[in-house]
C-alpha cells in the first residue's frame, strides 16, 4: 500500500456510507509520569514550566533576595522575600510551582517566602 493511497483513502466513508469520527484533539495518559517538573507562575497568570533533569545550577544571593535557576535552555531569576526556604525546597527537588505575588500585596513580615518577581531568559 503507497502512501498515497493512504492519505487518499482516508477522506473515504466507511462501510455504512458514514465518515469515519474525527479524533480528539485533547489525548491524556492513563497514569500521569513521574518526572518532576519545577511551574512558574507570573503575576498575570502565564505559566512555564521546567523539568528538574535541565537544571545545570541554582544560586541564592540573600543580599539581592534572589535565586538564579540555569536550565539548558533558560535562565530564571526569582526576587522576593525570606527565599532561603524556596532554595532548599528546590535543591531537594520538592518544589512544585512557585508563584508571583504582586508587589503592592507583599511583605517582609512572616516566615512565609514570598516571590515578587519571576525572570525567564533564553540561554
Amino acid at each position: 500500500m503507497s502512501l498515497e493511497y493512504k492519505f487518499n483513502n482516508s477522506n473515504s466513508t466507511n462501510s455504512e456510507g458514514e465518515k469515519p469520527e474525527e479524533k480528539q484533539v485533547t489525548e491524556y495518559y492513563q497514569e500521569p509520569g513521574r518526572n518532576r517538573n519545577l511551574t512558574f507562575v507570573q503575576i498575570d497568570g502565564s505559566r512555564q514550566f521546567f523539568n528538574y533533569a535541565y537544571l545545570a545550577a541554582c544560586s541564592y544571593s540573600p543580599s539581592d533576595a534572589s535565586i538564579t535557576l540555569v536550565f539548558s535552555t533558560h535562565t530564571v531569576k526569582i526576587s522576593g522575600y525570606k527565599l532561603a526556604a524556596l532554595f532548599d525546597a528546590i535543591e531537594k527537588q520538592a518544589l512544585k510551582q512557585i508563584v508571583a505575588l504582586d508587589k503592592r500585596y507583599a511583605s517582609d513580615d512572616g516566615d512565609a517566602p514570598q516571590v515578587t518577581e519571576i525572570l525567564i531568559v533564553d540561554n
